[in-house]
């Protein structure tokens, strides 16, 4: 249920900024809330998105899990690591693991075995050293029936809701994807666990 003295303060700062008449401020207000609108109507399907990387919507479902957190990180997000946003989301989950005992899980994709260089082994243990479980897989030594399955990235919250990132032909993040739909969701569980089951814990 949503908190209805958030509801309360959104409402009373939008009617103060209006207040204040035309200009950028007012302006820049109004944008923000047609799309906070747009996602809360979206979200009554089940599923909502927007273009590009969200990182806000990342933050905001790491600060709100309660269980568990799997996530697939491919090759094309392997530079994401060394920014500050990553930096952010991972202090986020060690928060999250240490206050509230989520497991975070997190499978590295690499497309064939010597993709598991020596910078990602490293990534591994930092982020091992964190409380997170991690695992790589090389796509070329997948068994032809798992090998099928997608692999956009993907983060699951509580089993409840998937954050999913589709990249374009250049590999960079062009859409971001909120989906609770309960088709959905099995679908990208049992993927997760099909190539969590064949990846390496210790390489």
């Amino acid at each position: 249920m949503l908190r209805l003295d958030g509801v309360t303060r959104l409402a009373r700062s939008a009617t103060r900024v209006s207040s204040l008449g035309p200009g950028l401020v007012s302006a820049f207000a109004r944008e923000e809330i047609d799309r906070l609108a747009s996602v809360m109507e979206n979200l009554t399907t089940m599923s909502a998105d927007c273009p590009g990387e969200n990182h806000d919507w990342l933050m905001a479902l790491t600060k709100c899990t309660t269980g568990t957190m799997d996530a697939t990180s491919s090759f094309v997000e392997r530079n994401y690591w060394d920014s500050e946003p990553a930096l952010r989301y991972l202090q986020a989950q060690a928060e999250a693991i240490a206050q509230r005992g989520v497991k975070v899980r997190r499978l590295f994709i690499v497309q064939k075995p010597e993709g598991v260089d020596p910078a990602l082994l490293r990534l591994c243990e930092d982020q091992r050293n964190m409380g997170i479980d991690t695992r790589v897989v090389a796509l070329s030594e997948l068994p032809p029936n798992v090998r099928r399955g997608t692999t956009n990235d993907f983060v699951i919250f509580d089993e409840t809701l998937c954050y999913e990132v589709e990249p374009d032909l250049l590999h960079e993040n062009a859409k971001t994807t909120l989906n609770a739909r309960e088709d959905h969701l099995r679908q990208r569980v049992k993927r997760f666990r099909e190539l969590w089951d064949v990846g390496l814990s210790d390489t």
